[in-house]
């Protein structure tokens, strides 16, 4: 029942409580009715105002009310409008929530890749500084080996020098040279009957470089297919000078031992003398 219903009937009821109060003492005393009524009609007049001023503050409260009911139901329409728009960002987050997972996962998997990158990167830079080190070994090994080789020349030059006042000093001793070659022609035969069961060199021919006492160094190597054991006949020009065992091999040169106990009509090696193979006999 609404407010105003409630106050309608509160006023029939006080109305017809007063009508038979009016009713009652009209039958106690007639003669006191005109003032009886009078005084009813009065006081009824002045209840009717009062109520009527609560009618009207009923009524202003009623409109108030409604007017908050209003007020209020817009709040909540505002609050679910907004509760909705809520629930929708909500949904937006948990997508987005969703995708910068994802995200996060393809960007692990990225972090993980680009680690394994670096790590590779790491190990091909600390291979390439050993193989760096290598290399400045190698060079500095080769430095070594180069200025031993230049030691070597420069020994084999001094040597030349050497054979050449030797061999200007023979010169002026022809008569005795023409009979040591005799002499030597016989034991080149007898060094040639002596190697001939040895397996001569299968690589390629080359130069002689230099020579150091019985020692002498070849152009030619490993990667000419000379091996040690080899054997190899040194000649100056169409002149035999005699023969050398290779013992020691490198990629580029060989080096031999030259039997001076047996030598042709060269008497000695030179730098510049052709080394070539001999036959296996």
């Amino acid at each position: 029942m609404s407010s105003m219903a409630k106050i309608f009937v509160v006023v029939n009821l006080i109305l017809a409580v007063a009508v038979f109060g009016a009713a009652a003492a009209l039958l106690g005393a007639q003669d006191d009715y005109k003032k009886a009524l009078e005084r009813a009609t009065k006081d009824f007049d002045s209840y009717r105002i009062e109520k009527e001023g609560d009618i009207t503050r009923l009524r202003k409260d009623a409109a108030d009310q409604t007017l908050k009911a209003s007020e209020a139901l817009a709040a909540k329409n505002s609050a679910e409008s907004t509760l909705e728009g809520v629930r929708r960002e909500s949904a937006n987050l948990k997508s987005m929530n969703e995708q910068l997972n994802s995200s996060v996962e393809t960007l692990s998997k990225e972090v993980s890749s680009m680690r394994d990158i670096i790590e590779a990167d790491r190990a091909s830079r600390e291979k390439l500084s050993a193989e760096a080190k290598a290399a400045a070994s190698d060079k500095m090994n080769f430095q070594k080996k180069w200025e031993e080789e230049a030691r070597a020349r420069a020994s084999a030059d001094s040597t030349i020098a050497d054979l050449n006042d030797t061999i200007q000093s023979l010169t002026a001793e022809k008569g005795d040279m023409e009979k040591d070659l005799r002499n030597t022609k016989f034991w080149v035969d007898k060094y040639r009957e002596r190697y001939g069961d040895m397996v001569g060199g299968q690589g390629s021919g080359g130069r002689v470089m230099s020579v150091r006492g019985n020692l002498v160094v070849i152009s030619v190597g490993s990667k000419d297919k000379v091996a040690i054991g080899d054997v190899y006949s040194i000649r100056r020009g169409s002149t035999f000078v005699g023969q050398m065992k290779v013992t020691k091999v490198y990629a580029d040169q060989a080096v031999g031992e030259f039997d001076d106990r047996f030598t042709g009509p060269g008497a000695a090696p030179q730098a510049g003398d052709t080394a070539e193979p001999s036959s296996v006999r």
